[in-house]
């Protein structure tokens, strides 16, 4: 007998025989976590959205809302540049403070303080996540900015995608957190024995990926894993204020300070910009086309 084994009266294939693709073929939307989630959309010629409700995709929506331009980039991006500055430099643009509190004038990854930002500013931007699931997608066709804030926006937006063949899918990202942040660390000391990475599904950006969902038309064929994240946004969608303050990522923000920041990226289809940036745009420019 070959390409199995005998066990029990039956043909039982090796590991080596399966091919399995995680990835549904019939669905159009699908759900999936972190930055392999978007690395392997991405060579599937998916179009990829990248959901980080706090902060990251809160915030670069607040500044494309604001006519401007941001550049996104993973924190190993910036080191291999040079520096974040540098990249600043290159594009003309600002950057964000390595801090989340800063001074009046100053910009960060906190939402509150770019609703200040001077209209059509180029800024420089990354984050843990955020901007580490956006630069496994570089090779994505096509990749947006979601949130709550802009869940409307980007469902249509997909959806006009999709009918116009620039792809097949859309796998929504969830970012999910680390437990190895700055301030996660101080609370539950060093974890690097017990796994690597240390990521922690974050609730707020499976809300936020199942928002999008749900806003888009039935029409719009859905995996598994994308009905069940509708069903969580649609199950809680009267209380989306209290769930955000209530998971564990709202709760440490609102500890450190960060409650206004919460508030702003509870408010649902506030804004009405897609940043994207798709193939043949300059390197990690994401702004509002909306064709």
């Amino acid at each position: 007998m070959s390409g199995g084994a005998q066990r029990g009266g039956s043909d039982v294939a090796s590991n080596d025989d399966v091919q399995f693709d995680p990835w549904p073929d019939v669905a159009q939307v699908h759900v999936e976590w972190g930055a392999p989630a978007a690395l392997l959309a991405a060579q599937r010629g998916d179009l990829v959205v990248v959901v980080d409700v706090l902060s990251f995709s809160t915030s670069v929506i607040e500044v494309v809302e604001r006519d401007g331009t941001a550049f996104c980039y993973s924190p190993e991006e910036l080191d291999r540049a040079g520096s974040r500055d540098r990249v600043a430099r290159d594009h003309d643009a600002v950057v964000l403070s390595k801090q989340r509190s800063v001074s009046a004038g100053e910009v960060s990854l906190s939402p509150a303080s770019l609703q200040s930002l001077p209209l059509g500013r180029r800024v420089v931007m990354t984050s843990l996540n955020g901007g580490r699931c956006v630069a496994a997608a570089a090779d994505a066709p096509w990749v947006g900015i979601g949130a709550l804030t802009n869940r409307n926006a980007v469902a249509h937006r997909v959806e006009w995608l999709l009918a116009d063949g620039v792809a097949s899918r859309c796998t929504i990202v969830p970012c999910a957190e680390l437990w190895s942040g700055p301030f996660m660390a101080s609370q539950v000391g060093d974890l690097s024995e017990v796994s690597a990475p240390l990521v922690r599904p974050s609730y707020e950006d499976l809300l936020g990926a199942g928002s999008i969902v749900s806003a888009m038309g039935t029409h719009v064929r859905r995996s598994v894993e994308a009905s069940m994240a509708a069903a969580v946004f649609e199950s809680h969608e009267g209380e989306i204020s209290g769930f955000l303050t209530g998971c564990v990522s709202g709760r440490e923000l609102v500890e450190r300070g960060f409650a206004t920041d919460v508030a702003l990226a509870a408010q649902l289809d506030a804004r009405a910009v897609v940043p994207e940036r798709s193939i043949g745009d300059p390197a990690k420019r994401f702004a509002h086309r909306g064709d």
